[in-house]
C-alpha cells in the first residue's frame, strides 16, 4: 500500500509573495518616478513699485505616476531677490533634492508702477472768491512715489464753479482732483450820511434830508434802495434817531443812524449882520464869533480887505452885496448905476468864494431918503432887485453905531433892547466900528444866556423890509 502524498502549507505562502513582490516591481518599474517642485501662485507675477513683496513660495513632491505620494516632502530652497524700488524683470529660482533626484522652478517678477501720482489741495480757512470773480489759486501739491514732485507739470482748468487738476507721471498713471470754488460776498454794502451822523435843527425848522450814498463792491450804487425810517417833530425839542439801512443782493445789510437835535423853542430869532466891512477890525471880530460858534451875516464894501470876505464864507458866515463905492450919488443915478455898482462887488465876492451872492443891502437901506434926487429910485429898485433873483435886508434892530454912538455899552445896550421888542431881530451893525467889536462878546453872551436862537440870513429868511420913501 502507497502512502498519499499531501501538500506543502509553506509553498503557498511563498508563492504569494513572490507574486506580490513581482507586481510590486512591476508598477515601481513602469511608475515614472521624479521630483516635483511646484509653484504658489503664479509663474509671471507683478509686484507695484516700492512696495513689499511678499514670495508666496513653492513645494516640492516625489512620487511616480501610479504610486501615491507615500514620501515626506523635501524642502525647498529659493534664490534671486526682487527689488521693488527698481522698475524690471525679476528671477526667483527654487531647488529641491531627494535621494539622487533633483528638481526646479522659476518664477519671474515684473516690479510696476501703476499707482498715479497724489495731488494735495491745500486751502486758506475763511477764503472766497467773490461772485464772477477769478478763483485766486490756494495751492496745490503733486507728488509721485517714483517720479517725485510733480507740482509743475500739473494742468488745471476752472469750470462749472470747479477747478479740476489733472497730472500724469512717467508711466502714464494719471491722478485727477477737483475744488469746489468757494463764492461769496460777506462785505456790506458802505452807506455813508451826507452832512454828518448829528444835525442840530433849530425849533420849528423843517428838517431837509441831507442825503446819502450807499456803494456795494459787487453792485455798485445802491443809493436808491436805501430805506429810511424814523419820526422827527420839528416842534418837539429833543433827540430823534432816523435809522438808514440798504441791503445788497446777498444779503448783507448796512445801517447807519443819523440823530437829529431839535432845539428847544428860542426866545427869539437873531440875525446880527454887518455893513461897511471888511475893515481892519473885520478879523478881531470873526475870533470872537469862533470862539462861540455863532454865524452872522456880512453886507460887504470895496474897501480895500477883500481877502478877509473869503475868511467869512470860509468860516460859515454868509455874504452878501453892500455896495462897491458906498457913494449914494453915484449908486442911485440910475437903475443901471446901481447893477453896475451891485454887479462889481458881486464879482469880488465871486473871487474871494467861488459863488455870487444873492442877498444884498442897499446903502441906506430901502427906506432911505438921500437917493430922492432921482425920484422913484428906490420904488424901482426893490422890485428890480427882486427880478433878477436878489432879496433885499433892511433892518427893525439898529445898534446906532454908525453915528449915534461910539460908546461900546450904549451899542451893547440898543442891540439887546431892539432884540427884546421882537420875536425875529435882523440888527444892524458895522464891522468897520471898533466900539461894535468891542460889544460883540457881550451882545452874544446875552443872545445865547436869553435862548435866542443866532442864524445867518439866506434868500428865504424874513427880511425886515422898511417902507420905501423913494
Amino acid at each position: 500500500m502507497t502512502e498519499k502524498r499531501g501538500r506543502h502549507p509553506h509553498g503557498w505562502y511563498i508563492l504569494s509573495i513572490i507574486l506580490i513582490l513581482a507586481a510590486v516591481l512591476v508598477i515601481f518599474t513602469l511608475s515614472r518616478w521624479e521630483l516635483r517642485v511646484t509653484l504658489r501662485g503664479e509663474a509671471v507675477t507683478t509686484a507695484e513699485y516700492g512696495e513689499i513683496w511678499q514670495d508666496p513660495g513653492a513645494e516640492a513632491h516625489f512620487g511616480g505616476a501610479h504610486v501615491p505620494k507615500l514620501f515626506p516632502a523635501p524642502p525647498v530652497s529659493s534664490r534671486g531677490t526682487v527689488n521693488t524700488l527698481a522698475l524690471g524683470d525679476y528671477q526667483v529660482q527654487y531647488s529641491a533634492s531627494f535621494l539622487w533626484f533633483s528638481a526646479g522652478a522659476t518664477r519671474t517678477v515684473r516690479v510696476v508702477d501703476t499707482t498715479p501720482p497724489e495731488i494735495t489741495l491745500y486751502a486758506s480757512p475763511g477764503s472766497y472768491t467773490l461772485p464772477g470773480g477769478v478763483y485766486e489759486e490756494e495751492g496745490y501739491l503733486a507728488w509721485d512715489s517714483l517720479d517725485g514732485d510733480l507740482t509743475d507739470r500739473v494742468e488745471r482748468r476752472e469750470e462749472n464753479g470747479k477747478v479740476i487738476y489733472r497730472v500724469t507721471d512717467a508711466a502714464g498713471n494719471t491722478a485727477r482732483a477737483e475744488r469746489q470754488i468757494v463764492y461769496d460776498d460777506p462785505i456790506p454794502p458802505i452807506l455813508t450820511l451826507l452832512g454828518g451822523d448829528h444835525i442840530t435843527l433849530p425849533y420849528g425848522e423843517a428838517y431837509t434830508e441831507p442825503g446819502y450814498t450807499a456803494m456795494d463792491n459787487m453792485d455798485g450804487d445802491l443809493t436808491a434802495f436805501v430805506t429810511v425810517a424814523g419820526a422827527l417833530y420839528p416842534n418837539v425839542a429833543g433827540d430823534y434817531e432816523l435809522h438808514y439801512t440798504v441791503e445788497d443782493s446777498w444779503h448783507n445789510r448796512s445801517e447807519v443812524i443819523r440823530t437829529v437835535t431839535v432845539t428847544p423853542k428860542p426866545a427869539g430869532v437873531v440875525y446880527l449882520t454887518f455893513d461897511d466891512g471888511p475893515s481892519k477890525y473885520t478879523q478881531d471880530l470873526l475870533d470872537i464869533l469862533d470862539k462861540y460858534g455863532v454865524k452872522v451875516t456880512f453886507f460887504v464894501v470895496n474897501y480895500g480887505y477883500n481877502d478877509v470876505i473869503g475868511k467869512e464864507a470860509a468860516a460859515g458866515h454868509a455874504v452878501g452885496v453892500h455896495s462897491a463905492t458906498h457913494d449914494y450919488h453915484e449908486i442911485y443915478a440910475s437903475e443901471e448905476a446901481y447893477f453896475d455898482d451891485l454887479q462889481k462887488m458881486n464879482d469880488i465876492i465871486y473871487k474871494q468864494t467861488g459863488k455870487y451872492a444873492d442877498i444884498i443891502r442897499f446903502p441906506g437901506g430901502s427906506s432911505n431918503t438921500i437917493s430922492k434926487f432921482n425920484p422913484g429910485i428906490m420904488t424901482r429898485l426893490t422890485q428890480a432887485v427882486v427880478d433878477r433873483g436878489y432879496q433885499y435886508f433892511d433892518w427893525n434892530v439898529s445898534s446906532e453905531d454908525a453915528g449915534g454912538t461910539t460908546d461900546p455899552d450904549e451899542v451893547y445896550q440898543n442891540v439887546i433892547d431892539g432884540i427884546s421888542r421882537h420875536e425875529t431881530s435882523v440888527v444892524l451893525m458895522h464891522d468897520s466900528k471898533s466900539h461894535t467889536v468891542e460889544a460883540i462878546e457881550r451882545i452874544l453872551i446875552w443872545c445865547l444866556d436869553n435862548g435866542y436862537e443866532l442864524r445867518t440870513l439866506n434868500k428865504d429868511c424874513y427880511a425886515a423890509h422898511h417902507g420905501v420913501s423913494n
